[in-house]
């Protein structure tokens, strides 16, 4: 009678065999955090950056991916963010470097969450963000 290898055995085997383990981070372009938009209409990059001319200060600069996570072939010219408590109005973002969107500059609190909305092939989209 033929013995059957048992079940850890086998599922050990399968992801020895097909998968690599080894942790990895996720890139995005500009080391930025990546929230998926609806309907596959790709991603949007938020990074966060200190601003030059003011202590103390940072500016959130979004970047629109496609699915590719490549640079989005029409991406919005105007957004806005509505940063944290519901009495907070919404910021909004202004051209930046390599066609990103970029907040005036805001407090360094920290963590930087709200919600992105922005119109992406003639459809408004609003998405929840948050960095670091």
């Amino acid at each position: 009678m033929r013995k059957l290898p048992s079940t850890g055995a086998l599922l050990l085997a399968l992801l020895a065999g097909c998968a690599d383990l080894t942790p990895t981070a996720s890139k995005t372009p500009h080391n930025g955090t990546l929230v998926t938009l609806p309907e596959d209409k790709g991603f949007v990059e938020v990074a966060k950056q200190a601003d030059p001319d003011k202590e103390g200060q940072v500016q959130v600069v979004i970047y629109f991916l496609g699915p590719n996570r490549q640079a989005m072939g029409s991406p919005p010219t105007a957004a806005r963010l509505k940063l944290g408590g519901k009495s907070t109005p919404p910021v909004d973002l202004g051209a930046g470097p390599d066609g990103s969107l970029i907040t005036p500059p805001l407090p360094d609190v920290g963590e930087v969450t709200g919600t992105l909305t922005a119109t992406i092939e003639g459809k408004e989209v609003s998405v929840p963000i948050a960095i670091r």
